[in-house]
């Protein structure tokens, strides 16, 4: 009898927390940081519903951050154009580091400084690196310690066209086939 409640117990636990993980939406929370090699800063509302974000927590000594780079490099000349901003935030390092480190491996994306772990303690980061994305509703849909893959990405993009937009593909396909 003890093993039949135990089982059943463990069942619902687990069926429990997937359940609530499937239900459970988080949203972002603001902030504005200095952008570095900038005079700007970079305030999240002002792109939430406008792009989808990638929205990185790193640092230079760490070996797992620096692998992402040329990653995250890619997804940013890929995806940019296509509506995915691309924020990186470096936690509590000097921004002289960050700025030689920038240069250095020549990032073009966004990159802004958490100079008191602010924003990480909000987003309770606890270990890097850490990736979310957050989709036009300015929910986080996805939080790993690995990038996402070209397909999430894609997937989250394509909230950003508009609902006929594939139907005017279709149409403009057709009209070459008329001619």
């Amino acid at each position: 009898m003890k093993i039949k409640y135990k089982i059943t117990l463990f069942l619902l636990i687990i069926y429990s927390t997937v359940y609530s993980q499937q239900e459970k939406k988080y949203k972002y929370i603001d902030f504005e940081l200095i952008l570095l090699n900038s005079t700007e800063t970079v305030k999240l509302s002002n792109i939430v519903g406008k792009k989808i974000i990638l929205l990185h927590f790193w640092t230079t000594w760490c070996p797992f951050c620096v692998r992402e780079i040329p990653k995250i490099k890619t997804l940013y000349e890929t995806y940019n154009s296509k509506g995915l901003e691309v924020i990186s935030v470096n936690i509590a390092e000097p921004q002289r580091v960050i700025n030689r480190f920038i240069k250095e491996k020549n990032i073009t994306y966004k990159v802004a400084l958490d100079l008191n772990a602010e924003v990480a303690k909000k987003y309770y980061i606890r270990s890097i690196p850490i990736n979310f994305i957050i989709d036009k509703n300015g929910d986080i849909v996805f939080i790993n310690h690995i990038l996402p893959s070209k397909e999430e990405i894609e997937k989250y993009l394509s909230q950003l066209r508009p609902k006929n937009e594939k139907w005017s593909k279709q149409k403009k396909q057709r009209s070459k086939f008329k001619k």
